[in-house]
């Protein structure tokens, strides 16, 4: 993030910092794109009615998807970060639409994206018809890469994942605390 106390002043790097790339005309091109505004803005919308919302279809999974796919790493941490919160809560049967943001956000190359996207997919593999999804769509594949991470959070989450694939039964679900 830029340094926004000195933006009074607006010096040109710190311009920079807070309105984004210049372009050779002198206008500055915006942080955020507008799908990726609406999607936070909706995000925050249903996370006031957390307990209400269904955050696996529907709008509220739209949401999370475009944060995921952006090309703002700060956007895929909250994605990943908002996936492993609202896993933690409810581990029903997903579909590939809801997996699919949370394999991608966990081949990001920040440490930040993959320690929740591997709690997120850690917590899913509890239900067995994901475990049999995740293995589907490549997911271990990719949980084998990430325990060769140099963070241990993330090679707990991602021996917790495989772990809770490998196991059968509800009850057993293995993860970082």
């Amino acid at each position: 993030m830029g340094n926004t106390s000195s933006c009074g002043a607006c010096t040109s790097s710190c311009c920079q910092d807070c309105f984004g790339k210049r372009h050779r005309n002198g206008i500055y091109e915006p942080l955020l794109q507008d799908n990726e505004r609406d999607a936070i803005a909706e995000l925050l919308r249903f996370l006031e009615n957390r307990n209400r919302i269904n955050f696996f279809r529907g709008e509220p999974l739209q949401a999370l998807t475009t944060l995921a796919y952006s090309d703002n790493v700060d956007l895929q941490r909250s994605a990943a970060l908002a996936f492993a919160e609202i896993t933690e809560k409810d581990v029903s049967q997903v579909g590939k639409e809801t997996l699919n943001p949370i394999l991608f956000l966990l081949q990001s190359h920040d440490v930040e994206v993959q320690r929740p996207a591997s709690a997120a997919l850690a917590n899913l593999a509890v239900n067995t018809e994901n475990k049999l999804l995740i293995v589907k769509l490549g997911g271990l594949e990719q949980l084998i890469r990430q325990m060769g991470s140099p963070n241990v959070e993330v090679q707990c989450n991602a021996v917790g994942c495989i772990t809770n694939l490998a196991t059968h039964g509800q009850d057993r679900q293995v993860g970082c605390p």
